[in-house]
């Protein structure tokens, strides 16, 4: 039987738990990830290839893709600089609207589904 003041096996290092300390919030929430390029993504761009009708089409679509994934870079390479503008009060709150909007993008197609389901 352990003695009390043992410590049962670590899955972290004591390098990484003196690292958590000095942060505020050590949490990973994977956010950015999924929104560029997780299942809504994939499924967009397979439902507008499925509906091109030639290579213009295929050349629109993939001229758009590179467009998207510019301005995706841009912002995000900015990111670091607007952060420091607008401070960790500023940052909280668009965290806390983009988890809004993240929850009510989930919503809007939970109902799509369900109107779907049931042929309303």
């Amino acid at each position: 039987m352990r003695n009390q003041t043992e410590q049962p096996d670590r899955k972290i290092s004591k390098e990484a738990q003196e690292a958590a300390k000095g942060k505020e919030d050590i949490s990973f929430s994977p956010m950015a990830m999924p929104m560029l390029s997780g299942p809504g993504s994939i499924a967009v761009v397979i439902g507008l290839a499925s509906q091109a009708e030639g290579f213009i089409d295929l050349a629109i679509i993939t001229v758009a893709i590179v467009l998207v994934a510019l301005i995706a870079y841009g912002v995000l390479r900015i990111a670091p600089f607007s952060a420091k503008y607008i401070g960790p009060t500023g940052m909280n709150a668009i965290t806390r609207m983009m988890g809004f909007i993240a929850m009510a993008i989930g919503v809007q197609f939970i109902l799509n589904g369900i109107s779907s389901f049931f042929g309303v």
